[in-house]
C-alpha cells in the first residue's frame, strides 16, 4: 500500500490520480482565477477517479486558492491544501495515528470538507 509516481500524478492504492500543482508563489486573487481555470481541463482528462491539488506556501494562500475554486464551482473536482497542513498530515501518520489511505481520503476533493480544520482537530485528538 502506498503511493505510486506517475509523471505529475500520485497515484493512491486504491486508485485515486491525484494532479499535483505546487503554487510557490505568493498568491494573488487575481490570478488565482486563471490558476484554477487552466486546470479544469486537465482535471476533465484524469479520469472519474483523479483529482488536482494545489499546495501552497503559505495557509493564507491556500484559503484564497479555495475561493477561487468555489468561484469556479469546481470544489468536487478541485482541492488546496498548504505545506504546513501536509507536514501536519506526514506528523500523524508518522505516529501512526493515520494510514496513507486516510490521507488520501482528505486529499480528495469533497464540497464540505475543510482539511485545515480537519487537520486541527485531529492533531487535538492525537494530542490528547
Amino acid at each position: 500500500m502506498g503511493l505510486q509516481q506517475e509523471g505529475n500524478f500520485w497515484i493512491a492504492s486504491q486508485g485515486l490520480k491525484i494532479f499535483i500543482k505546487p503554487v510557490f508563489e505568493k498568491v494573488k486573487r487575481e490570478g488565482v482565477n486563471e490558476l484554477v481555470e487552466m486546470f479544469l481541463p486537465q482535471r476533465v482528462t484524469i479520469s472519474d477517479y483523479g483529482t488536482s491539488l494545489f499546495i501552497t506556501n503559505r495557509q493564507k494562500d491556500a484559503g484564497v486558492v479555495l475561493a477561487a475554486i468555489k468561484t469556479k464551482n469546481a470544489l468536487h473536482l478541485m482541492n488546496v491544501i498548504s505545506f504546513y497542513d501536509l507536514a501536519q498530515l506526514l506528523s500523524l501518520k508518522e505516529n501512526s495515528r493515520m494510514s496513507l489511505d486516510d490521507i488520501t481520503v482528505l486529499l480528495q476533493p469533497l464540497a464540505t470538507l475543510d482539511i485545515s480544520r480537519i487537520i486541527s482537530v485531529l492533531i487535538n485528538i492525537a494530542s490528547q
